[in-house]
């Protein structure tokens, strides 16, 4: 008798549909469409916003975290503490806490304060509600 058309063992197996080796119309638009997405989700823009500016001896400390709400996990003494750890590291000396409170605007973040060179001047180090600490970027001044 005839032929059938389209067998169902080739649709089940999933062989390729349409002309050419590489499949058929529904396939090259999938590509192309993972292919867009890949670029637009890096033009992506990601909203930093800068939480504190410290300015001394010549550099100015810039402090930016992407805006986005976390789970709140340390209080003001485990912020303390991640700062203290983190603060000792990246100024290279000891340090004493001078404050620590917590601030929301523009985003929720622990701000701790330390003395330096015998209170001489002061530092700091921020800490996110979820224990995260925002790593500075430094500015040279002239």
């Amino acid at each position: 008798m005839f032929d059938p058309i389209l067998n169902s063992r080739s649709v089940a197996l999933g062989d390729p549909q349409g002309p050419g080796p590489n499949g058929g119309f529904a396939t090259r638009l999938n590509r192309m469409l993972r292919l867009l997405l890949l670029f637009l989700i890096q033009s992506i823009p990601v909203q930093a916003v800068e939480i504190l500016r410290n300015r001394h001896a010549g550099e100015e400390y810039v402090f930016e975290a992407i805006r986005s709400e976390v789970t709140a996990t340390v209080d003001a003494a485990g912020a303390t503490a991640i700062a203290a750890d983190r603060a000792t590291h990246f100024y290279g000396d000891l340090l004493g806490v001078e404050n620590c409170e917590f601030r929301n605007r523009p985003i929720r973040f622990w701000p701790v304060s330390f003395s330096r060179h015998g209170g001489m001047q002061r530092v700091y180090a921020v800490v996110l509600p979820n224990g995260t600490v925002v790593e500075p970027h430094t500015l040279r001044r002239s």
